[in-house]
Formats: C-alpha cells, sequence, structure tokens
C-alpha cells in the first residue's frame, strides 16, 4: 500500500496520468508507442520507490540521483547501451545529463509538443509543483512575429526575444530558466547538444537564491539543495494525505 501511494502521488503531482495518451509526431519519433509511455510511467515508479523504501528519501536525491531504471527500449532514449531486454534495472547515468526525477524521459515527454520540446511548460511545472508558487493567469498576448527562416536562430533566442518584453516577461522572467535549464531534451526526453534549429544548447541560468547552473544535472543539483523546494515538497505530501490544501488552522 505504502507503494501505491507513493506511485499516486508522483502521478497527481507531476501531471504523468496523460503521459500514455499523449501523442508524438510520428515522423520525429519512430519509436514512440503506448507501450513506450507506460514503460516510462514504469521507470518513475521503481525510482522513486527506491528512492523512499530503499534509500534515504531525501529530496536531494529525488532531485540528483544518478541512476536510474531501464530496459533495452528505455536505454535507447538514454542512448546507453548493453541493457537488454524487457524488465528494468538499476543503470548508472551521466549525472551531467541526468539527475533525479526532472530529467527522466516521461516527465519531460508529458511536459512537450507532439514534435518539439516546450521550455515554457517544463519552467510552469518546476516554478508551480516544485516551487509551489504560483502564477497569473496569462493576459491577452499580441500576435508573436513569425521567425525569419532566412536567418535562422538558436531556439533560446528566439523564445527569449518573444517574452522579453511585457505583457510576457512577468511570468516568463519566472519560468524561461527552468526550461531552458531543460533544453537539452527533446519531446521525448532524448539528450541532445543541438537545439530543434541545429544550434548548440545554452542550459545556464541562475535562480532567485543566486544559485548558477550550466548544465540539467547542475538544475537539478540546485533544485535539490534547496530550501523551498523541501518546503514545498512538504506541502505537496500534505495535500496528497489530507486531500485539501493548507489552511491558516493548518
Amino acid at each position: 500500500r505504502a507503494a501505491q501511494a507513493l506511485d499516486s502521488f508522483h502521478r497527481q503531482w507531476l501531471g504523468l496520468s496523460s503521459l500514455e495518451s499523449s501523442f508524438k509526431d510520428p515522423a520525429r519519433f519512430p519509436q514512440w508507442s503506448p507501450q513506450l509511455a507506460k514503460t516510462m510511467q514504469s521507470e518513475i515508479q521503481a525510482f522513486t520507490r527506491n528512492i523512499f523504501l530503499e534509500g534515504d528519501g531525501k529530496v536531494s536525491s529525488l532531485l540528483g540521483a544518478p541512476f536510474s531504471f531501464l530496459n533495452a527500449d528505455l536505454a535507447k532514449i538514454y542512448g546507453i547501451s548493453g541493457v537488454a531486454g524487457s524488465e528494468l534495472r538499476k543503470v548508472d547515468l551521466d549525472p551531467s545529463q541526468r539527475a533525479g526525477l526532472l530529467t527522466m524521459p516521461g516527465l519531460l515527454a508529458a511536459a512537450s509538443e507532439p514534435s518539439v520540446s516546450n521550455p515554457f511548460k517544463r519552467g510552469k511545472l518546476i516554478y508551480e509543483k516544485v516551487l509551489c508558487q504560483k502564477l497569473e493567469p496569462p493576459p491577452v498576448v499580441p500576435p508573436l512575429p513569425t521567425p525569419d527562416a532566412s536567418n535562422p536562430q538558436p531556439v533560446r533566442k528566439v523564445l527569449e526575444t518573444m517574452t522579453g518584453g511585457p505583457p510576457c516577461s512577468a511570468c516568463h522572467q519566472l519560468i524561461n530558466p527552468f526550461g531552458f535549464g531543460l533544453g537539452n531534451f527533446d519531446a521525448i526526453g532524448q539528450y541532445s547538444t543541438s537545439d530543434e534549429a541545429g544550434f548548440p544548447v545554452d542550459a545556464s541560468g541562475t535562480l532567485s537564491d543566486g544559485s548558477t547552473f550550466s548544465t540539467p544535472g547542475e538544475l537539478a543539483a540546485a533544485l535539490g539543495k534547496s530550501a523551498d523546494v523541501r518546503a514545498c515538497l512538504t506541502k505537496q505530501w500534505f495535500r496528497f494525505g489530507l486531500g485539501h490544501a493548507e489552511s491558516e488552522a493548518d
């Protein structure tokens, strides 16, 4: 029952219930299937069970442990050789690329579009779910400029330009650093050093407490050390356990 509660908590907390029905562009991601999505869910379950029921149960481990549980299909997504069969088994990962829950393909795929990654969805997820912060409803957004096909630019530069001024900047300055910090991962969570336009990925950023990062692993480590993140996880477990948001009486 404890294991089932862990599974339910992480599925609800991170919005993973829609993963298996997610559509991905078959032209770009022919390997995507409902079975692969289900395996990604199973990976998250195996990892979180290990952290809480066998490991130290710390937030720093949940968001920073350099290992996961893979089978042959998932190992291809990770770009790791030597993993055979359909059963999940513990595999060490490159800590500069992957670290804990936030760099797992299931979460990254759920917070992406059918054919491209979406740093705004990923940033919003971290800001709201991992830091327990609220975003105001988005304002009426004016038409965005059409990218100049004759002058391609890095994806991050294009998106920063689009969201750098009012009315977008008020929220995007809060969520963009997290989303860009996960910019190495495509729409199904595969790692790459190049963005969708073929330019080198810039995954660097700064958190509100002054912590800096330049890789997804460093972002995960910084969040894992954050007192704000630990406080948020406490709130999320409280809400899950008691079935309501905290109030002054609590």
